[in-house]
């Protein structure tokens, strides 16, 4: 299954990755710690970032594509 993010989205992903860069312990290097949470529904998709290092979460989902 393949997912597009909005504009707004895809800006509010960089946003979330770019506040929870450094919660990666600094020895291990990784690529990303943050992965994205698709929930399909019938009027479009719920969009949530998580850390996966620190467990916050943010949901970045561009209502206004929903409607």
């Amino acid at each position: 299954m393949r997912f597009e993010l909005s504009s707004l989205e895809h800006q509010r992903y960089t946003e979330f990755q770019t506040k929870h860069k450094n919660c990666a312990i600094p020895s291990v290097e990784k690529l990303d710690s943050v992965q994205l949470i698709v929930i399909p529904t019938g009027i479009g998709n719920l969009v949530t970032c998580q850390c996966i290092e620190c467990g916050a979460k943010e949901d970045i989902t561009d209502f206004e594509e929903l409607f």
